[in-house]
Parts: C-alpha cells; sequence; structure tokens
C-alpha cells in the first residue's frame, strides 16, 4: 500500500508541475513514477498529456500505445493515438488504430471519418468507399462526411460528382474552408464568380482558424494567379503558408536545417558502396518492383500514370509500406546490436533484411497489388534509396527530375495536409533541396543498378521519345495506352491528380517566371 500511495503522491506531484507550466519536469516525474511502480491507465493518460504539450509526438504516442495494452476497450484512445499517427505521416498505423476505435463504437463519426481518410491515404480504395457508404448512410447531416466524398470522387476523376459532395457540405457548414479550397481546386473560378466573392468574405470576416486561413488563402492566390495579379497572388500564397507554419509549430513540427544535415550525414554514413557488395538473393516470385522517387512536385504522378497505363504494370500511388519498413528495421537492428554501416555479410543483418523484405511484399499483396509490376510512387523514398536497394537488388528505381525553382516554387503553392515542415518557407525549401541534391549525388556514386533519371522538362518537350526511353529501361514493351496515360481511370490521390488526367502540356514550366523577383532565396538552386 505504501508503493501506491508514493505513486499516487508523484502522479499528483507530476500534475502540478504541468498544470504550472513545468511540463518537463512533470514528464520526468511520470517517467521515473512508471519505472518504480505498476502503472494504472490515468498516469499514461497524464504523461500522453505532458508529452503533447512538450511537442513530442513519438513520446505522446508511445505512452497512447501503453495506454491501449492497459486499457484495449477504450476508444477515445484508440482515436487520439490514430490523431497522433496521422500528424506524424505513420499513417499505416493511423489506420490500424481508426479501425480499433470503430469497432469499439461503431456509432463514433469522427472516427469513422478518420478511418475513411487513412484508408484513402494508404491506398485502400475498397475500404475507404465502404466507410464513405456508412458516413452518407448515417451520418449524412455531417460536412466532414460529403467531404470524404468529394475527395473519393476527386480522386478517382469524377470532377461533377466532387463539385456536388464539396457543394453539398458547404450547404451544411456554410465557413467551410476545405469545401471551398477543393471547389477552387477541381475548377478556378474569375474574380467576379460567387465562388470567389464567398472566398473573399469569409477571409475579410477575421477571426479565422489557422487552418481555415490557409485554405483561403491558397484558394483567392490561385484565383489571383490565374487573373495574373501576380503581386497579390503572391501575398496571399505567403499568408497560406505561414497560417500553415504556425498549426505545424502548435503540433511541434518544425523544420530544423541541422537536423536536416545530421539525416543526411547518417544516411550516407549507413549506405556505403560496401553495403551493396553481396546483395540479396532476388524475389523468389514472379514480382518486378518500380519505384519512382524525386523532390515532390516533380513529375512522379504523371510517371506513375504513365507505367500503369501499361497492362502489365500495377499502380501502387504513395505507398507508405517502405517508411514502415524502415522503422521497423531501424528498431530491430539496434536491438540485435547491429550499428553503423549496413553489412549484409553479417547473418543477422542479412537475416532481418529477408524478414523485412517479406514485410514489404505483404503489404504489397494485403492491397491487392498482384500483377507483374508495381510502383511504388512515394517521392520521399528518395532518402531510403539503400535501404531499398538493399532490400531489392533487381527493382527498377526511376528518378524524377525537375528545375529546382520550379520544383521549389510547385511545392510552396500547393496546399497539403500535415506534412514534411520545409514546404512552407523558401529559405527551408532552398536549403532541404539542397541536401536532396547531396544525397542522390551519393546514391548514384554507390547503388547498382544504377537508377533512371527522367528529366519533367524532356518528358513535356519530347513525350513519346521519353516515354519509350521509361519503358525501355523498365523492360516493358511499347504499348500505345502509354502515350494515352491520361485516358487512365485509376483513382490519383496527389495534388496532380488533374494534370494526370490532362494530355502533357508546357504551360507549367515557367510557371514561376511572374515571381521571379520575389523568389530570391530560391536564387542559387543549381540543377542536377
Amino acid at each position: 500500500m505504501a508503493g501506491a500511495h508514493n505513486s499516487d503522491a508523484a502522479v499528483h506531484r507530476a500534475f502540478e508541475l504541468h498544470r504550472t507550466g513545468r511540463s518537463r519536469e512533470a514528464a520526468t516525474c511520470l517517467v521515473a513514477t512508471i519505472k518504480e511502480h505498476p502503472a494504472s491507465p490515468s498516469v499514461f493518460r497524464l504523461l500522453a498529456d505532458v508529452q503533447r504539450s512538450l511537442g513530442r509526438r513519438d513520446a505522446e504516442a508511445a505512452a497512447l500505445a501503453e495506454l491501449t495494452s492497459l486499457d484495449p476497450l477504450d476508444a477515445p484512445t484508440w482515436r487520439r493515438l490514430a490523431s497522433v499517427y496521422t500528424e506524424d505521416g505513420r499513417v499505416e498505423d493511423a489506420y490500424k488504430a481508426y479501425q480499433h476505435a470503430c469497432q469499439l463504437n461503431p456509432s463514433e463519426p469522427v472516427a469513422l471519418e478518420g478511418l475513411c481518410s487513412s484508408a484513402l491515404s494508404t491506398q485502400r480504395f475498397a475500404r475507404a468507399e465502404e466507410a464513405k457508404e456508412q458516413l452518407l448512410g448515417r451520418f449524412s447531416d455531417r460536412a466532414g462526411s460529403h467531404l470524404l466524398a468529394g475527395h473519393i470522387q476527386k480522386a478517382q476523376g469524377n470532377s461533377e460528382q466532387a463539385r456536388a459532395a464539396y457543394q453539398r457540405a458547404l450547404a451544411l457548414q456554410a465557413s467551410s474552408s476545405e469545401a471551398l479550397f477543393n471547389l477552387v481546386d477541381l475548377a478556378v473560378p474569375a474574380q467576379d464568380d460567387p465562388l470567389t466573392l464567398r472566398v473573399e468574405k469569409l477571409l475579410a470576416s477575421g477571426n479565422l482558424a489557422d487552418t481555415d486561413s490557409a485554405n483561403l488563402n491558397f484558394a483567392l492566390a490561385r484565383i489571383l494567379e490565374a487573373a495574373k495579379e501576380y503581386d497579390n497572388a503572391f501575398a496571399h500564397y505567403e499568408r497560406a503558408n505561414a497560417a500553415i507554419l504556425r498549426v505545424m509549430d502548435g503540433k511541434g513540427i518544425r523544420y530544423q536545417p541541422t537536423e536536416a544535415e545530421a539525416w543526411l550525414a547518417r544516411n550516407v554514413a549507413t549506405y556505403p558502396s560496401s553495403t551493396f557488395r553481396r546483395p540479396l538473393e532476388p524475389l523468389p516470385i514472379d514480382l518486378r518492383l518500380i519505384f519512382i522517387v524525386g523532390m515532390p512536385r516533380s513529375g512522379t504522378s504523371i510517371i506513375e500514370q504513365i507505367l500503369s497505363s501499361h497492362p502489365r504494370v500495377a499502380g501502387g500511388g504513395e505507398l507508405t509500406i517502405a517508411t514502415d519498413c524502415e522503422l521497423f528495421y531501424r528498431q530491430h537492428r539496434k536491438e540485435l546490436g547491429l550499428a553503423g554501416a549496413v553489412d549484409p555479410d553479417d547473418e543477422r543483418e542479412r537475416d532481418l533484411l529477408r524478414e523485412v523484405r517479406e514485410r514489404y511484399v505483404d503489404g504489397i499483396f494485403e492491397r491487392d497489388l498482384d500483377p507483374e509490376c508495381v510502383t511504388d510512387k512515394l517521392p520521399g523514398n528518395f532518402a531510403r534509396l539503400g535501404f531499398i536497394r538493399t532490400l531489392f537488388p533487381d527493382a527498377v528505381i526511376v528518378h524524377c527530375r525537375r528545375d529546382p525553382i520550379a520544383t521549389c516554387w510547385s511545392l510552396f503553392t500547393a496546399n497539403f495536409a500535415l506534412h514534411d515542415p520545409y514546404y512552407n518557407s523558401l529559405e527551408h525549401l532552398a536549403h532541404y533541396y539542397g541536401c536532396y541534391q547531396r544525397l542522390m549525388a551519393h546514391w548514384r556514386r554507390v547503388l547498382s543498378p544504377a537508377v533512371i533519371d527522367i528529366r519533367y522538362e524532356d518528358l513535356v518537350c519530347s513525350p513519346e521519345r521519353e516515354i519509350r526511353r521509361l519503358l525501355d529501361h523498365t523492360a516493358l514493351d511499347w504499348d500505345d495506352r502509354c502515350m494515352n496515360f491520361h485516358l487512365n481511370r485509376r483513382p490519383v490521390l496527389t495534388a496532380s491528380h488533374s494534370q494526370v488526367r490532362t494530355p502533357i502540356y508546357k504551360t507549367s514550366l515557367e510557371r514561376w517566371r511572374p515571381f521571379e523577383s520575389r523568389l530570391d532565396p530560391l536564387s542559387g538552386l543549381a540543377g542536377d
């Protein structure tokens, strides 16, 4: 009983420390208490609150995961854990947590909306459709149900149905900035259009949450850019990005150039040329993987659309399987006492790599991606090419390149949800792009077989020549459907959802030019 009394006293002290703004001390106190005494759910719940106030998402998630172990029937905890996973980009874990929350409380609309959204993010389109139908059938009075219906229709290229869903969301929630932005994104209206006036009126109303400010400023910036009012457009792009920075900062998501440099150095040190001297044996099944990587907005979506138009290829979309596998690999490598450069000559390392590769392939099959070739188009996989080449020595890796300023400007003007925090500052974009270039230079030196480079500008100016070159590199025979990729009806979730359903055009090549005088932070970037 004395131990329990001491535990209660420690928790009370931690609560008071947290309440008075001394959250770091509160966290230290709670961690020490957990080590000394069997912890109750209330201890981990308080620890999760404390870690969140400190912006420590990983620690918050760990506390909530422990809480679900202690109280696995608590639906709100599962839902909160799923939300934290979503913020941290762990969409696969978020999907599984939302599944638990919905199973425990099927009548909770927020959890069902989260399940639908995470199913979309993990390319589980059938499950997203199922969740959408449940939302519309049981919660048709919620704007969120119709927003998700609009997102699904938009991904499928059904613009009219998407527009109707967003209009229905607006009818239920007149101030829905998300619905307004997506309507503008589907078709940019004129400046005197009622939709434009509605955006302007909401922006002028004041007292907007930062997420609403971001959506509305991005929408108005698009409208002004289309009207060639470039000064005003740039001002609204800046306001939109500033609002998103505030949102992410409040969640502890910040870009730190020193951390980016350390990440780059670790990657180079972990995967030197020696790692690739004794590759794993080829996959024992008839499956060829094509990884499409590069900076976001560099043409990865159109390359996947071209390849997935071939009858022998299935488009996987922006799969997060490699991200999850790499996290699993790092954790288990540490448990095995392995450190430093990856060494496949060490049988412990080799066995672990085989296990991780099986996990990746299982993830592919779980999504019903089982033709001869499958694409994995997560642009950020450029950061884990050493890991990918170690697992799959015979995989095809396509690296998409685009003019650096065009790429960075496209990112600055794109309205993403929570994402890597370098997108919203021209200075941070310039720094991160430099890290990306240095890392790709390292991969070119050490990876074998080498990556295939496709330049967006070459593709746009000479599409047939570049598509033939792409198919040759991927050992695919010519098929006219690859030239007519815009007729491909597969769902596309990226910001390029409309471009991939349109024949190739050149207008995006120089889109940044009218803003050139405002892009000084990007002026030092050079093509690679």
